[in-house]
C-alpha cells in the first residue's frame, strides 16, 4: 500500500474530468450555465471546453498538440532561443493536501510536457512575511472558489520556497541543467540565496 502524508487525502488516478467528458454536450452546457450563475466561472469555462472522449476527439487532440508543439518550436527558432525560464506555479509551494484544489496553479509548467522539453526546477527565494501582508486578489474572478482556496493555502507559507522552471529544447537535457546551474550560481553570488 502507498504511504500518504499524515491527513493527506489520496489523489485518485481516475481524473473526474474523464467522466465529465463522457456526458452529453447539452448536459455539460447546462452545468456550465448553472456554475457560471453561482459564481464558479473557472469551472464553467472548463465544462465548456472539455474534450470529446471519442477516437475522433482523441485524434483531434493529438493533432492540436502537434500543431502547438510545431508552433512553439518555430517561435523558439525564430527568436534564436535555446530554452526559457518560467515560474513553476502561480503560487509558492503549498501544502500537499491543498494540491487537489490548487492544481490549476501549476498548469504553466505543463508547457514543457506539451512540447517534450526537458525541464528542471530550482528555488530562487522564499515566501516572506511582507509577501503575505498583501491579500491575494484576482481581478478577473474576484471571489471564486480558487481565489478563496488560494488565500487559505497561503496562510502559514512564510519560509516556503518559490521556484523557477528552466526548460530547453528536446534532447538538450545537459543544456537545461547547465542553465539551471548558471542561474543558481547567479542567485548565490547575488547574496539572495534561499536558505
Amino acid at each position: 500500500p502507498e504511504r500518504l502524508l499524515q491527513h493527506e487525502p489520496p489523489i485518485i488516478e481516475d481524473d473526474p474530468s474523464h467522466y465529465i467528458a463522457l456526458l452529453p454536450g447539452f448536459i455539460k452546457q447546462i452545468m456550465a450555465f448553472i456554475l457560471e450563475k453561482i459564481g464558479m466561472k473557472r469551472e464553467a469555462i472548463f465544462l465548456k471546453v472539455i474534450g470529446d472522449p471519442s477516437m475522433d476527439g482523441y485524434s483531434q487532440g493529438v493533432k492540436s498538440k502537434r500543431e502547438f508543439e510545431n508552433g512553439f518550436n518555430d517561435l523558439m527558432e525564430q527568436n534564436c532561443l535555446d530554452g526559457y525560464i518560467s515560474s513553476v506555479a502561480g503560487l509558492p509551494a503549498f501544502k500537499h493536501y491543498d494540491s487537489k484544489e490548487l492544481a490549476i496553479s501549476v498548469t504553466i509548467s505543463a508547457i514543457a510536457n506539451l512540447v517534450d522539453y526537458p525541464s528542471t526546477v530550482i528555488p530562487v527565494t522564499k515566501v516572506t512575511k511582507e509577501d503575505l501582508e498583501e491579500v491575494y486578489n484576482d481581478l478577473a474572478y474576484s471571489e471564486d472558489h480558487f481565489v478563496k482556496e488560494t488565500r487559505k493555502a497561503l496562510e502559514g507559507t512564510e519560509g516556503l520556497p518559490v521556484a523557477i522552471q528552466v526548460c530547453t529544447r528536446s534532447f538538450q537535457d545537459e543544456r537545461c541543467l547547465g542553465i539551471a546551474k548558471l542561474v543558481d550560481d547567479i542567485i548565490k553570488n547575488s547574496g539572495s540565496e534561499p536558505s
